[in-house]
């Protein structure tokens, strides 16, 4: 017995790839990754569900990273312990490629050319995973350039956990201002000074050291731009090292 195979020639197939075909767009649009790529590879939507929130958190730690940490990047290496080690991640690597480099081209990375992109840019790429860690149920490391930043989801919202040696506790989304600096009495009130002077509002501050009267990283979460002029007051200041102003998913690059 022969049956003819007509596959999506049917009018009611034909109604539902159009439906698909448009998800698929929206998809796309919106940032999502697509269901059904032909070049990229397809993901359960279980699986999707689970990696798109250490996707977001990749995408920020790089582009933490690469306003942080100024040079050329010859390679991104990408650490991820714990429960996600046991998951594909190369949605996170693509993520990490766009952190990175989206702020410096107009053509749209995704997951389906992140890589190539990438490639032809000379950047190599290096994926480690390890099953246990101590810490934290899972945990995402990008480094470049000799410097690190780790981070993790706590109830489900993305952290910033640890910049080169020093623990942090961060939300990468908003302005910053992030210095090294000694550990001496002084740096910490005059910094404040000199934003209260220029009316640019802390939203909140946390200092990290690595010993008493050693190196000290401070984070300030700011309200406010903070202009040039005052960046170079502050950079200024005794004891001041490195001192950067972040910003992200604020609309500007920074």
């Amino acid at each position: 017995m022969a049956t003819p195979h007509i596959g999506a020639s049917t009018a009611e197939a034909q109604v539902s790839v159009a439906f698909d075909v448009a998800e698929e767009v929206a998809a796309v649009l919106a940032g999502d990754l697509p269901r059904f790529a032909v070049n990229a590879p397809a993901l359960p939507p279980e699986e999707l569900a689970y990696l798109r929130p250490f996707a977001e958190l990749t995408e920020r730690l790089a582009a933490l990273h690469a306003q942080l940490f100024e040079g050329r990047v010859s390679v991104i290496e990408l650490d991820c312990e714990g429960e996600l080690a046991e998951h594909d991640v190369n949605l996170l690597v693509a993520a990490a490629i766009t952190g990175l480099l989206q702020p410096f081209t107009e053509e749209r990375i995704n997951a389906v050319n992140a890589r190539l992109i990438a490639n032809n840019r000379g950047i190599k790429l290096v994926e480690r995973r390890s099953r246990s860690h101590s810490s934290y149920a899972s945990l995402v490391t990008v480094r470049m350039q000799g410097h690190e930043i780790a981070g993790t989801l706590l109830m489900g919202e993305p952290r910033a956990v640890r910049i080169d040696s020093f623990r942090v506790d961060l939300v990468p989304e908003g302005r910053f201002l992030v210095s090294r600096h000694e550990d001496r009495p002084g740096v910490v009130g005059r910094v404040g000074s000199i934003l209260g002077e220029h009316d640019v509002n802390i939203a909140s501050m946390q200092v990290g050291r690595d010993a008493p009267r050693g190196n000290a990283m401070m984070i300030l979460a700011v309200d406010d731009r903070v202009a040039p002029e005052v960046l170079s007051r502050l950079r200024e200041v005794g004891g001041m090292s490195d001192l950067r102003y972040v910003e992200l998913g604020t609309g500007s690059d920074g």
